[in-house]
């Protein structure tokens, strides 16, 4: 939770609160005590999490099926406390292991003792090198950067990562891996660039430096897309079963800034 961005603060085991529930099957109460496993303050307000495993959440909507709710997409909900607290402006959500990524974990782990405190900050001189670098090419690797003509540390770049001081992709890219592992200049080409994880690329594309214009082809998500409308904010694709995709357009060209390799 430390490493979300999203979170201003959180405290463990903030309150104790008792809950009543309604079994739609019997209409009997139920009367439980809760003692929610977080408080976290996001932008958006306040919200009390519960945080089980995968397992146990399944035996514990077995045994209170009124209490514990899985959705379609896998995500758990408790309906009736999140109305109850609802009333006093406060958001609840149930947090599983299942929706934790384990390359995430790995790669935090990794980077444990750059987390910590003591730890040397990554020095400005590096950073300016990096920065120039990732402006210059959108992305490099973790190994292209450590050689000529950058020549950056693994620490100053283990300490840049855990720092947030540069956009990397946690989730979905290994950290030991260094010739795969990439940083990246900002999000939204980091994003663009991971929807084109397919080797396959549109013939007419060349190095993917194309006009917004209608009547253009491109590839996005894995599919050929052609911009059919093309506006002042934003612009209409379809791809070849017809289907239409709306992509702002300052993004857009904002991704399209570097050639990919």
């Amino acid at each position: 939770m430390e490493y979300d961005d999203r979170v201003l603060e959180y405290y463990p085991q903030p309150c104790e609160r008792r809950f009543e529930f309604i079994d739609a099957a019997t209409g009997e109460i139920h009367s439980h005590r809760h003692i929610p496993d977080f408080l976290t303050i996001r932008e958006d307000g306040f919200t009390l999490e519960e945080w089980k495993s995968e397992t146990k959440l399944e035996r514990l909507a077995e045994r209170y099926p009124y209490r514990y709710v899985k959705e379609r997409d896998g995500l758990w909900r408790s309906p009736q406390i999140e109305e109850q607290l609802a009333e006093l402006g406060i958001h609840y959500r149930i947090c599983s292991d299942a929706a934790i990524s384990r390359r995430r974990v790995e790669n935090l782990l990794y980077l444990e003792d750059y987390f910590h405190p003591a730890a040397a900050p990554c020095p400005e001189d590096a950073l300016a090198v990096l920065r120039a670098a990732l402006k210059e090419h959108g992305y490099l690797s973790f190994s292209q950067l450590q050689a000529a003509p950058y020549e950056l540390s693994a620490d100053h770049l283990n300490k840049a990562i855990a720092d947030k001081l540069v956009v990397t992709d946690l989730d979905r890219e290994t950290l030991a891996e260094k010739r795969l592992f990439r940083l990246y200049r900002d999000e939204v080409l980091r994003d663009f660039t991971l929807a084109h994880t397919s080797e396959r690329r549109v013939p007419m594309l060349g190095r993917f430096q194309l006009d917004i214009a209608n009547g253009t082809k491109f590839e996005f998500d894995g599919k050929e897309l052609t911009m059919v409308l093309v506006g002042e904010e934003a612009v209409v694709c379809n791809d070849e079963s017809g289907s239409s995709t709306t992509l702002a357009r300052e993004w857009l060209i904002s991704a399209l800034e570097f050639p990919f390799a």
